[in-house]
């Protein structure tokens, strides 16, 4: 099976803006600001590659013959020649922790700012039908807290049991079937509805 490949994203009108070198389903994947990525039907795959030295190298000659706009040279918006990509790559911790303070704070180009209410409907009808690729998974027991794995065991006692669920609606003052008193502290003080095990 041939795992690396080329891709175009492409206009409304059908020229490519960008290509990339990629594998599995990192041409539908968010680039992370860096480019927008378009609907699927406009989502190209270009040629297949038994390794990724020669997806690098049709990566690098594509982008040479259509030309960049950051040079003047083309139409494309890569900021590289291509062949640059990090498959693989293990960053230390260091390197994560200058990435992550450079994106915090007034350095992230989101801040200070919200999504419109179209944007988050927009984003919410894209997500639609997806299936999380983590469903049904559970993390190895030696990556998880304790907290979170004796949270696993309790709630697999509790259902051996056969102890049922219960909704209780908490209000601010008083409370409709009050859980007893070594309970309530998981319960906020504002209203919302939570679930714990009679």
């Amino acid at each position: 099976m041939k795992e690396y490949y080329t891709y175009a994203y492409l206009r409304e009108e059908g020229t490519p803006y960008y290509i990339g070198k990629g594998k599995d389903n990192r041409a539908y994947r968010d680039h992370k600001g860096y480019v927008f990525v378009p609907p699927v039907d406009r989502v190209l795959i270009l040629k297949h590659f038994d390794n990724e030295e020669d997806a690098f190298k049709h990566e690098i000659y594509l982008i040479n013959v259509l030309g960049r706009k950051d040079l003047g040279t083309g139409i494309l918006w890569n900021r590289t020649n291509g062949g640059d990509g990090t498959s693989g790559a293990t960053l230390t911790e260091t390197t994560r922790s200058r990435m992550s303070q450079s994106r915090m704070g007034s350095k992230n180009h989101f801040y200070g700012r919200k999504h419109t209410q179209e944007s988050i409907d927009k984003m919410k009808e894209s997500l639609k039908g997806r299936i999380p690729p983590n469903k049904g998974k559970y993390a190895p027991e030696e990556s998880v807290s304790t907290h979170a794995l004796y949270m696993r065991e309790w709630r697999r006692k509790q259902a051996e049991k056969g102890q049922t669920l219960i909704f209780l609606q908490f209000y601010c003052r008083g409370a409709i079937g009050h859980p007893p008193q070594s309970k309530s502290r998981f319960f906020s003080k504002y209203n919302e509805r939570r679930i714990y095990y009679r």
